[in-house]
């Protein structure tokens, strides 16, 4: 994979004028926040055009004191040598390859059980502003214990403009329950209420 730059994406982010498409995500982010009151929000970004809506997501809900963890197919293949710190400003961590365990190292992390420099495959910005790779000394969940993906439990009729169609929303609380939300239309099988 090439390395990306984020130079036009934070222009297209930080400079131009909102779009609908924008102010659309905006409410739809800010919706959700309010029902589920989360404390710690999980996007998931599969290809590069998901990038956009899960920063523009990622800002709006990290202004709110929620922390954002980012992860999926993109950041696996483009972010695998992150070395730009300005990635933080829309996130404040990213995982790589299988999620389980390092979400779950996380989260014990956000609990305060759990010191950052022991994160497992995951990048965050330090205090002096630079990008750390967390390898951690876990190993993954095996395939046998995390089950398989479904949508069946994805809010019904939730659906939102194509660009932002395939981020994958997690909401929860790192001691408590989970709310995961699936866009429809993704390749899913609809929730049938």
């Amino acid at each position: 994979a090439s390395k990306p730059s984020l130079d036009s994406l934070r222009f297209e982010l930080e400079e131009r004028p909102l779009t609908l498409v924008d102010e659309i995500l905006t409410e739809i982010t800010l919706d959700l926040l309010e029902k589920h009151r989360p404390s710690v929000v999980g996007l998931s970004v599969p290809f590069s055009g998901t990038v956009y809506g899960a920063f523009r997501m990622g800002k709006l809900i990290r202004s709110k004191g929620i922390p954002v963890l980012l992860g999926g197919g993109y950041c696996n293949t483009e972010l695998r040598r992150l070395e730009d710190p300005r990635v933080f400003d829309y996130v404040d961590f990213i995982t790589l390859d299988d999620g389980e365990r390092p979400i779950l190292c996380l989260l014990e992390h956000l609990r305060g059980e759990r010191f950052r420099e022991k994160l497992f495959r995951t990048y965050y910005r330090d205090e002096a502003g630079k990008v750390v790779y967390g390898k951690g000394e876990e190993q993954d969940i095996p395939f046998a214990e995390t089950g398989t993906p479904s949508s069946s439990d994805a809010e019904a009729g939730w659906a939102w403009g194509s660009m932002a169609r395939s981020v994958g929303v997690v909401m929860g609380n790192p001691g408590g329950a989970v709310v995961r939300l699936a866009p429809t239309g993704c390749g899913s099988p609809h929730p049938s209420d």
